[in-house]
This record gives structure tokens, sequence and C-alpha cells, in this order.
């Protein structure tokens, strides 16, 4: 077994767990009045350092009636902080309130970053134009939150679905505040055919800056332009973060859907900077997901991830400057099993092993686990394209049997919400059956690396009684509980004791054989007969798959007798 050496080990357990470690899992508050499924979870942001617990929060979407709301939850406890809701229509509409979220950068000078909430589908009075962008001011601690801007459908756009993307992205307008980026593709009702469009407005003022169009004014229709966008960190040179659209399902004359690929943009000009096409027009959902990465390639320049779900399902990782794929990432499960929905969503927000290069977090909410369509999520290092972790629901967190949940159906590299320098993985599971609430929690992934706790018993030779049992789970920044059943071992005992080391050993003594090593002992713990004895774990990271021996004795007249041992892998869920 793999130990770690025993002057880390002690001074890991010497240590109090102050950063949360393992997997934060947060519910929906609310019930559905009529019992519908929520989709909590279907979209989720984090939100950077508020300055105030110096930790980031989430913003979770729950865009289904009959309980539509938004959240922002404190993103090292969970605990919820503010709930949104539509200012134009009651909780039972079906107005996907929440159905786009995403972090602003600051728009108030305040230095905290801001809030941004879409619903698609709300009715704009006087003229049938549906969608409404709202943008928060993000509020203090037991504060409210203020409103600063309705964004809703310009004068001439085609009226339906604003606001079925967002996202905040970096001043663009020289006044020192962030932008709020919104997509709308189009719609067609009837014979009329409404084209899809992009829209830069004033983080600040609310002020439209910029609208984006398909850059072929030739094409008969480019309704599904805008269904996804994104902001990538400066392309052309200029400083200033360029602007991402997708146009993934195009009908033609004839009816059939094409692919128009990803238009990026320069956000100081409007003009086209490169044209992402798939090899094949004719795919489905090319650009279903954007997510704009800091520079990969070392040529200082962004880059561009866009998802391809459909079929056996890719992300392609490209140098926008140039046009060259840097890598195509894939899911472990084999190419011949489809419907994975591997790059369902994305994000290259953040840093989650700390080497200074941005990382890639990728859903594939259609993956099979255990016989059920439970989902899962990828971490990807943006410095090699190696697999960091394979995000799962926690292995002591289950609804049941015959479940299945979506996970990574929304995911974000969200800023550090623990305090140790790097970024964490939210993750959104909007079909998790949660009983007494609506479908759907998120989980907050606080390692770069996620490892299943185990405890396995050794009996050594010649064998010790095994009456050294253990309640809880070896997840690190918790306790395990250890107890000596003395049911049929030594009744007499007038003590126990329990031994943690970070070595083994097989030593035949009068009382037993002794299986931890003593040149590698870490802790001693003494108790009364049969009383439980908690072993803090520490809440670091590094440790996770570290493997302690744990021992329990009894003291019997001058005696000790041995019982069995425990190998305990340390592991974050």
């Amino acid at each position: 077994m793999r130990l770690l050496p025993t002057l880390l080990v002690t001074a890991a357990f010497s240590l109090s767990a102050q950063a949360q470690v393992g997997v934060l899992i947060t519910e929906s508050p609310d019930l559905s009045p009529l019992g519908y499924t929520s989709d909590y979870g279907s979209t989720v942001a984090g939100i950077g350092d508020d300055q105030d617990s110096g930790t980031a929060d989430i913003l979770v979407g729950q865009p289904l009636p009959h309980a539509v709301a938004a959240y922002l939850r404190d993103g090292r406890t969970g605990a919820v902080l503010h709930k949104f809701t539509s200012l134009h229509g009651g909780p039972s509409t079906v107005n996907r309130f929440g159905s786009a979220v995403s972090g602003l950068p600051d728009v108030t000078g305040d230095g905290r970053d801001d809030l941004l909430i879409a619903g698609y589908k709300e009715s704009i009075s006087g003229g049938g134009a549906t969608g409404r962008v709202y943008v928060y001011e993000r509020p203090l601690p037991g504060g409210t939150p203020t409103l600063l801007h309705e964004l809703t459908p310009p004068a001439g756009s085609n009226l339906y679905n604003f606001g079925w993307d967002v996202e905040g992205m970096q001043d663009v307008d020289g006044d020192g505040f962030g932008e709020v980026l919104v997509g709308q593709p189009g719609a067609q009702y009837s014979s009329i055919q409404y084209d899809g469009h992009a829209f830069l407005y004033s983080g600040k003022t609310g002020a439209l800056l910029r609208t984006f169009s398909h850059p072929d004014v030739s094409l008969p229709s480019t309704r599904s332009f805008g269904q996804s966008v994104a902001a990538v960190p400066d392309v052309d040179g200029d400083g200033l973060d360029d602007v991402a659209v997708a146009a993934p399902f195009v009908p033609d004359l004839w009816g059939t859907y094409t692919n128009l690929g990803v238009s990026v943009f320069s956000s100081a000009t409007g003009a086209l900077i490169r044209k992402l096409d798939p090899v094949d027009p004719w795919v489905g959902d090319w650009g279903i997901s954007l997510a704009g990465i800091e520079d990969l390639n070392g040529d200082g320049r962004g880059e561009l991830l866009v998802g391809h779900p459909a079929g056996v399902g890719r992300v392609h990782v490209f140098s926008v400057i140039d046009g060259v794929e840097l890598a195509a990432l894939s899911s472990l499960v084999p190419d011949a099993v489809v419907d994975k929905r591997f790059g369902t969503s994305v994000s290259g927000a953040g840093d989650a092993n700390g080497d200074g290069v941005a990382d890639i977090l990728i859903g594939a909410p259609g993956e099979w686990n255990g016989g059920f369509q439970r989902g899962r999520a990828y971490a990807f290092s943006g410095a090699d394209f190696s697999l960091l972790s394979v995000l799962e629901v926690p292995q002591h967190y289950s609804p049941g049997q015959g479940w299945t949940s979506r996970l990574g159906q929304a995911v974000s590299l969200m800023p550090d919400a623990n305090g140790d320098g790097k970024a964490e993985y939210l993750v959104g599971a909007p079909n998790l059956v949660v009983p007494g609430t609506p479908d759907g929690v998120t989980l907050t992934y606080f390692c770069e690396t996620e490892v299943l706790s185990k405890v396995a018993v050794e009996l050594g030779s010649p064998a010790n009684p095994d009456v050294l049992g253990w309640s809880g789970h070896p997840i690190l920044g918790e306790a395990l509980s250890v107890q000596i059943d003395h049911a049929s071992f030594a009744p007499t005992a007038v003590a126990d004791v329990v031994l943690v080391a970070a070595g083994s050993a097989s030593l035949p003594l009068p009382g037993g054989t002794l299986l931890v090593d003593p040149a590698a002992l870490l802790l001693v713990r003494v108790a009364a007969p049969g009383a439980p004895v908690p072993l803090a774990l520490p809440a670091l990271c590094d440790l996770a798959g570290i493997q302690v021996l744990v021992q329990g004795a009894s003291l019997v007249g001058s005696d000790f007798l041995a019982t069995n041992g425990l190998v305990v892998t340390l592991g974050t869920q």
C-alpha cells in the first residue's frame, strides 16, 4: 500500500481542517407546489471573490416551472445568500428565468463581481417580443441585491429568444467596468424567418455598444446564430477581450439543417477576426457550447473551446488567431458508444492544478455509469491536455437506485472558493432526484483530482480477531471513527488504545500480531473500553489517495491484546 513519509503525515495530522475538502453539494431550497421538476443546476456560474469572506460564490439557475428562480450561494458552505425571481411573472410562469446565468466583472466600482440572470421566454409588453436579461449588483452579506438594468430585445432585432445565452466580459468601452454579452438566436413564425444576433452592452450604463450578425449576409437564414456566445481573451492584440458567436443549427432552403460555424469578432470594431467551421458542415450542434480560455500555445493570444456533443462527442481547442486546432478532447468512454453528450458544457475560466495555466472542464451528461445515465464531467490540463480528473456523483451521496442525474449539463471552472489559491470544479446535475425537493443539485469539487475513500480490513499472520470496526468515511477534512467491539473480545479490558501509522509491519507478539510499524507511528489515542475514537483527517488535497494503517489494542491486566488493522485510503469523497 502507498504510505506517506512519517514526517509529512505527522505534520498533516497536526493541522486543523480550515479549508473544505471533498465535495460540496447544494440542493434546491424550494419545493415545486405541483411536484414538477425544477431543473435546478441546469445553469451554473462561479462568481469571483466578494472581498468579504475571501471566497467565491456560486449562482445557480432553476428555470423550469413551477419553482422558477436563481440562487446566489456561498461557494464554501452552500448557504443561500439570496433568491432571485422574475420581476415580470409569478412562480407558475414558463418564462425560463434562470435559463442562463453568469458572473459579471464589477460594474459599480465596489470591487466585487456582479451578476447576470436571463429568462429568454419572458414576455415583453407591447409587441410580443420575448427575453430579458437582468443585471444585478452583487449584494453585501445579509443585504439585498440592487437591480441595475433590465435588458430587452433591441429595436430591429428578431424580437424572440433574447438572453438564450449570456456572459459577463471585461471592459471594452474604456470606462473601467465590465460589459454584458447576450445571445439571441432567431426563430421562424409562420413563413417569416428571424435571424439570430449577439449584442454587447455596457455593464455600467446598459447602453447597447455593438450588434453582431453572421458574416455571410447571402444566407437564406442564420436562425441559430447567437445560440451560444463567449468572451475570448484578447485575440487581435488590442488588449481587449473579443467575442465568439456560434450558429449550430441552421435550415437551408430545402429544410436541411447545416452548421454555420463559430464567428469570432473584435469587440472594439465588430470586425470578423476568424471563422471556425466543422470539417463536415452537416454535423449537428458543433459549437452548442463555447468558452474562451487564456493563451495555451505561447503566442500571447486567447484560445477558444468549441463543444460538439453529438455523436461520439468532442471538445475542440482552437488557436483563434491562426485557426489551428490545438487539441480534440474526448471522453474515456469509447467512440463506439454514442450519445454521451460529451461537450454539452465547457469552461476554461481558471487554473485548477496550480501550474499557472488555465484548465478545461467539460460536461458529459449522457454518459452511463453503473447501469444508469448519470453523466460525468472531465477536467483536463490546459498545459498539455492531459486528464486531471473524472467527476461523478460522490459514492456516499446517492438518492437511491435507478436514478439518472444529467451530471455535467452545466459546468464552471469557478474562482477559488476555499482559500487554496486554485480554481474549483462546479458541476450541475439537474436530474438528480433528491427526496423532498425538486430534481437537481450542484456539486463543487475542491481538489484537482477526485479520489474514492476506502477502508479495508487487515488481519495479519497469525490473524488477529476482527473486532475493530469503523463508522463514517475517511474523507479529507472530515473524521473517521473507530471502535473495538468487546462482546467477545477482551470483555475485562480496562482501556483501549488506537494506533495510526504511515507504515505496516507483521510482528508476532504474545498479545497478537503488531500490524503498524512502530517506527512510522503517527497517532496514539487512549479511550475507555468500547468507546468510539474519532480520527480527524487533515483537509489537504495533496493527501488524497494516501493510505494509513489503523490498529487497536485492549489492556487486560498487564497485557495488550491486538485487534485487526484497517487500511484506510484518504479520499476526497
